[in-house]
């Protein structure tokens, strides 16, 4: 509960921090940092014609493939380092399983390390979609009060929720 109170005090403090953030600084973060990272993390895929492939570099003729072996190579240390928190030995379990189990294990090693190293890199595009609109939010409704009223509404109930559980 003490982490929502200070994600929430968190989000408060930038909000009533806005007006000395000053709108045009807060325009040139998105501009400048945000946007160019989103482009660079999720670029747009050009495809180009069966003449032009000859020009293209290896990296650039396989990067669809490269990209999901990326995937699959976060994917599998993801799921070694979940073993490897919860303690859990998956060759035991194996050989004591049914022999229906080693098919069904060894169709789960080749594509769930796919989706598992997906997540991460999904979670950073949405995470910076979802931080452009929230700026730009800002920087829209600044100039009506109401960025500066809901930063207060947020504090006071931080500080308010903080005082309940305190006592």
């Amino acid at each position: 509960m003490s982490l929502f109170f200070d994600i929430v005090e968190f989000l408060a403090v930038f909000l009533l921090a806005v007006e000395a953030i000053k709108l045009n600084n807060l325009n040139a973060f998105v501009e400048r940092v945000i946007r160019p990272l989103l482009s660079h993390v999720n670029p747009k895929i050009k495809w180009v014609g069966d003449g032009e492939s000859e020009k293209l570099t290896f990296i650039e003729r396989n990067a669809v493939h490269l990209f999901f072996l990326g995937f699959y190579l976060i994917g599998i240390a993801l799921i070694f380092l979940v073993f490897y928190k919860f303690d859990f030995n998956f060759m035991n379990w194996l050989l004591n399983a049914a022999p229906i189990y080693w098919f069904l294990s060894l169709v789960a090693a080749l594509i769930l390390p796919l989706f598992v190293g997906f997540l991460p890199y999904q979670f950073l595009v949405w995470s910076l979609e979802n931080s452009i609109k929230a700026l730009v939010w800002v920087q829209v409704k600044t100039h009506t009060g109401i960025v500066g009223i809901l930063g207060f509404t947020l504090f006071s109930i931080q500080f308010i929720g903080r005082r309940i559980i305190n006592s």
